[in-house]
């Protein structure tokens, strides 16, 4: 007699959810390693989201940057078009889940009961249901990952921990770019602080040579220049080296 029993149809598909989720997220990592494709992976996420999250037909991506929204991310131009709604209205689950910071599991029901506008539209797009979990930046940037079903009450039954996976990604990949972009800013500065100092090195030595005086000197007269003029040091020293040029 054989000991090999089958696997539950239940307990198989769970099985086959873990292991895509898993291939989906080790795709991902590779993406996130280019720090300029944060669309395309958050796009990415919410199509395997669709395909993961039980009764999920489409989903989105808000970002709420300074109190004003936007949708990054879209599976359907429907997504798009409720979302548009509302921001238009200023209040729905996934601007609600960004500002509070609080998963929305919002059934046909409810939706009709709390925004009965969005609810219009909802219907008119075929939606029944939304959830909208959470995405936490910083103080200026939050957000929200965001499913829809056609069901009425689609998410009703959804572990919370399985959108949560999602979340958790998404956050990788906003704050991965924050960092990355910050950095880049940096640099940027700091190109400009070591190209004016050149010039005013520059310009020091320009004065040196013209007026015989030492370097201490030479920088004091560029000083008094720039406070007599109420012009930037930098800007002194490349008027004088541009002049220089000219000559």
């Amino acid at each position: 007699m054989s000991d090999e029993r089958e696997i539950p149809d239940e307990e198989s598909d769970l099985k086959d959810s873990v292991d895509e989720l898993t291939t989906s997220f080790q795709q991902l990592s590779s993406l996130l390693d280019d720090l300029g494709e944060l669309e395309r992976v958050l796009q990415c996420l919410v199509e395997c989201a669709i395909r993961i999250v039980p009764d999920a037909d489409m989903g989105g991506v808000t970002l709420l940057r300074d109190g004003k929204a936007e949708t990054v991310a879209a599976t359907d131009s429907r997504v798009r078009e409720i979302d548009s709604t509302q921001y238009d209205l200023g209040d729905g689950p996934c601007l609600l889940s960004a500002r509070e910071q609080e998963v929305q599991n919002v059934s046909r029901e409810e939706l009709r009961r709390r925004w009965p506008e969005l609810a219009e539209a909802a219907d008119g797009h075929e939606i029944g249901s939304i959830i909208a979990s959470p995405l936490t930046l910083d103080d200026h940037v939050s957000g929200s990952f965001n499913l829809y079903s056609a069901a009425d009450d689609g998410f009703r039954t959804l572990d919370e921990s399985l959108i949560e996976a999602f979340t958790t990604a998404a956050m990788t990949a906003l704050r991965q770019t924050q960092r990355y972009d910050g950095a880049r800013r940096s640099v940027r500065q700091l190109q400009a602080a070591l190209q004016s100092r050149a010039s005013i090195d520059h310009a020091i030595g320009v004065v040196m040579a013209l007026h015989g005086v030492g370097p201490e000197a030479a920088f004091d007269r560029i000083v008094t220049t720039s406070q007599q003029s109420n012009t930037k040091l930098r800007d002194v020293a490349q008027q004088l080296l541009d002049k220089i040029d000219r000559s």
